[in-house]
């Protein structure tokens, strides 16, 4: 969980609170015209943001994510992931995502 947080962090501040929950975080992984919709309504950041949190949560579709992802810094941290597979989860942690209505 660590690794996630340490991935998000070195992307800087972001404009807008990361609200995406455990279901929509499984949906938009698993339905690539969803992602691509919801994509589009985000700024450039929080795009890149909500790729690598993919990437990471789902290591078998990382190369995907990554492709889609703009910034460099994005891009490297990326090719970390990609590149280190114990940066990988096996599985979504249900840790790394803000439960709505839990702070």
């Amino acid at each position: 969980m660590l690794h996630l947080f340490g991935l998000l962090g070195l992307l800087g501040c972001q404009s807008r609170s990361t609200d995406w929950d455990e279901d929509t975080l499984q949906q938009l992984a698993s339905s690539p015209e969803q992602l691509e919709r919801f994509t589009n309504t985000l700024p450039a950041e929080q795009q890149d943001l909500l790729l690598l949190t993919l990437a990471v949560r789902n290591p078998q579709k990382a190369n995907t994510f990554c492709k889609k992802v703009r910034s460099q810094t994005a891009k490297e941290k990326c090719q970390q992931v990609i590149g280190r597979p114990h940066l990988q989860l096996s599985e979504p942690q249900p840790n790394d995502v803000q439960v709505q209505g839990k702070q």
